[in-house]
């Protein structure tokens, strides 16, 4: 069975969580790698403020939505949605992101005690998160990427020793200094 054709269901069946565990998130992630003109490069994004790690560079990614019928669905969706690029090829797995998120749940009714009436409160959860990765390559060479700039302020082509400065998490840029180890491959370079 081809992983990128799971539903978001069938990728849920298949995690085994305790009971007492929420149900986990899943995310996609598309390190989109192309050969720069200074080299092999991948596309990071900057979360824009107001946003959770604010001021965090990663790759193209978010939540795989209920509509998204596969894992391939939910990658394009996230591409075009975060940087108006189109997929052209899903190429090779990376390692997964396992993280807890923490969540406000909307509208969540309580006692507002100082007031003495019922209110809505925000009811903060904490659940597990998976991140599937994937190399990625788009149409073009990608240059003429517009970001969502509700989510993302910034984005950067970069090699791998660009990556080193920027302000990343130490998984994420295991992530991407793997996506640029594939980059040779993927264009016939090897």
């Amino acid at each position: 069975m081809d992983f990128l054709e799971i539903s978001r269901d069938a990728m849920l069946s298949r995690l085994d969580f305790p009971a007492h565990i929420c149900i986990p998130k899943i995310r996609v992630g598309a390190a989109i790698v192309r050969p720069g003109p200074r080299g092999d490069e991948t596309l990071i994004i900057k979360r824009s403020p107001g946003q959770g790690h604010y001021n965090f560079y990663e790759i193209p990614g978010g939540k795989m939505e209920d509509d998204d019928a596969t894992i391939r669905d939910a990658i394009i969706r996230m591409v075009a949605e975060l940087t108006s690029l189109e997929v052209i090829d899903i190429q090779h797995p990376l390692p997964p992101l396992l993280d807890i998120r923490q969540e406000a749940l909307k509208g969540a009714t309580g006692l507002d005690v100082i007031e003495g009436n019922m209110a809505e409160h925000d009811q903060i959860i904490k659940r597990p998160a998976v991140q599937l990765n994937y190399v990625v390559t788009v149409e073009g060479d990608g240059s003429d990427f517009k970001l969502n700039e509700k989510s993302h302020e910034m984005g950067v082509w970069a090699r791998g020793d660009d990556a080193v400065g920027m302000n990343m998490e130490k998984n994420m840029r295991k992530i991407v200094e793997e996506a640029l180890c594939w980059t040779p491959a993927l264009y016939g370079r090897w």
